[in-house]
């Protein structure tokens, strides 16, 4: 796969990942600490959740063109591109199985 790709990717799981968040905030009543990320439940508590989806979009798309840039041309960028992955993914799956249990009960 390309490179943009690759990008367009990432940054889907970014949205998912942001999206699935809030509605996990929501359904629990605005409580932040479900966030597991420092940094995310700091913008959340102290800018709110539009802030929380800036910072979470930015992220990516301002990281990302580095990381695609090295991933083929050394050892270190392939595997902090498929570590990245994996991460996200992992998060996407996660919030899957919440918003899963959420709707079961």
């Amino acid at each position: 796969m390309s490179s943009t790709s690759w990008y367009f990717v990432f940054l889907i799981l970014a949205f998912i990942d942001i999206f699935a968040t809030d509605y996990e905030i929501q359904k629990v009543g605005g409580d932040t600490s479900l966030e597991l990320n420092p940094l995310m439940r700091w913008v959340m508590d102290e800018h709110g959740m539009d802030a929380a989806y800036l910072v979470r979009l930015l992220i990516p798309a301002v990281f990302l063109p580095f990381i695609l840039y090295t991933r083929n041309r050394n050892q270190t960028g392939k595997v902090c591109f498929w570590v990245l992955l994996v991460a996200h993914v992992g998060v996407v799956v996660w919030h899957a199985y919440n918003i899963g249990f959420y709707w079961l009960t």
